[in-house]
């Protein structure tokens, strides 16, 4: 419920304004240089389920038709999984486990 008030777009602003902002701010989530990796995944899971919440499963949908196609789950946590390591800390242990 707190988050939905946080987020909501009701009345406030243009959807599609709020849309990009919330992206944006998943997209630009990253792990401070002293934030351990169980912090900043929590952090970073916070913030897609408030996305997603509002807005639906987001995946790339070019990705789930045609040759080379995966099911929407797969293309879904792979998507995830990039954003999340893109905001990753490079010296970080997430790092050796590549």
């Amino acid at each position: 419920m707190l988050k939905e008030m946080a987020f909501s777009t009701s009345g406030v602003q243009h959807p599609h304004w709020t849309l990009q902002n919330v992206l944006r701010r998943l997209t630009a989530i990253n792990q401070g240089p002293s934030e351990s990796v169980s912090n900043y995944h929590k952090r970073f899971l916070a913030t897609a389920e408030v996305v997603e919440a509002q807005w639906g499963q987001f995946y790339p949908l070019k990705l789930t038709t045609g040759a080379g196609s995966v099911d929407k789950k797969t293309a879904h946590d792979n998507v995830l999984s990039m954003i999340f390591l893109a905001g990753a800390d490079k010296k970080s242990e997430v790092w050796s486990y590549a």
